[in-house]
């Protein structure tokens, strides 16, 4: 059995890699995806 401390450790790293990857595609989506339906003339909201 492994103790809480060795997975502590994984989850972190797991959890603010995770985070480093969602928030630039977070910013892209809301940052570019409004600017391409407003070019292509759709109305979504």
């Amino acid at each position: 059995m492994k103790k809480r401390e060795d997975l502590i450790w994984p989850l972190a790293l797991s959890i603010v890699l995770i985070g480093f990857l969602l928030i630039p595609t977070w910013w892209l989506w809301n940052g570019c995806m409004p600017r391409m339906m407003s070019m292509l003339g759709t109305d979504i909201g």
